[in-house]
Parts: C-alpha cells; structure tokens; sequence
C-alpha cells in the first residue's frame, strides 16, 4: 500500500528530520579553547565565514570604542555566540576570543577560577608572570607556544592575585591590547 502526504503535512515531518540530522551549536558546548580557535570558530576567520560558522546570518560587529571604526577593531554581536565567549575583529578577521566563563576550558585543561599555580602547573616554562595593569594585586600569567608555528600566537591569564577572572588567546598583537580595541 502506498501513502501520500501532501505537502502541508509533509513540511513539518521534513523539517524535524533536517533539524535532527544539523549538530545545534549547544550540542557541541561547551567549546574547548585553543591557541587558534575554539569551536567551529578560528582565529582568521572573516565575518562571512563566522556567519556560516555559528548559522547566523544576522551576527554583526559592534565597536566598544566610538573612537576606533568597527573596520579597524570590533567584537562581534550574536545571539548564537555562548555567553562568556567574545571574538575581537581587526580588519573584518578574527584575532581574538575572550574568555569570561568557567564553562569553557583550554585544551590542556585552564579555565576561568583556576589557581595561578594550576595555571604554572599546566603550562611548565611557558608562563611568564607580569603585574595587573589595574589590579595591584592581580598578574598576567602569559603562555608562549613552543611550536616554532605558533610563535604569532599566546595566551594571557588575568588573575586577581590568586585565581583567573578571565583570559584570552589569539595573535600575539591582539592578545597584547589590554582595553580591548582602545
């Protein structure tokens, strides 16, 4: 015997298997960070790219400074970015992403609340200590990469003297900015 759906009946079926066979972005939280990318998104990567990336057409960069022109630095502005991640732009590319959050963790394990001594710990002679710059208490713990193909890229800890409050990876010039795009 042979079925026949009409379209306005079938529409919904489709569509339920569509959206089953697509990964949701939530299915691959929480994204690990990396020296250059975390989840699908990867340090170089243009807005059109990150568009597709995240499935979001709509996702647009917002300037924090209106002294600096969102073409020169800029982060991005989408509701399908995980709360605590931020990606900074330089010239409509990815330089940077921000870390805000313990629900997101490095590839070896750091995330935001671990101890500066974790931090020294997961990254042996790679971590170099230097003073908050508003924090008198506070460090920068700074990761540089061994890889001789890495050496553009790094990570900075932010510590309130104890623990991280948040940290962020990228190229090496980007990760230098201690205001963002100021």
């Amino acid at each position: 015997e042979i079925y026949t759906l009409s379209l306005h009946d079938a529409l919904p079926i489709l569509l339920t298997f569509l959206a089953a066979a697509q990964p949701s972005l939530s299915a691959q939280e929480p994204w690990t960070v990396y020296l250059r990318h975390v989840g699908p998104i990867r340090i170089g990567m243009t807005l059109a790219e990150v568009r597709v990336a995240l499935r979001d057409a709509s996702a647009k960069l917002e300037g924090d400074d209106p002294d600096v022109p969102v073409d020169e630095c800029a982060y991005l502005g989408s509701v399908a970015m995980p709360h605590g991640l931020g990606l900074m732009f330089r010239k409509n590319r990815v330089v940077q992403v921000d870390v805000s959050s313990a629900n997101f963790q490095t590839a070896s394990g750091a995330q935001v609340g671990d101890t500066e001594e974790k931090i020294k710990a997961l990254y042996p002679e790679r971590i170099t200590v230097e003073p908050h710059p508003y924090d008198p208490d506070g460090h920068y713990l700074i990761y540089s990469p061994s890889e001789k193909s890495d050496r553009g890229f790094g990570m900075v800890f932010e510590t309130d003297g104890k623990k991280v409050t948040m940290f962020r990876t990228g190229t090496q010039p980007a990760i230098a900015l201690i205001e963002g795009c100021q």
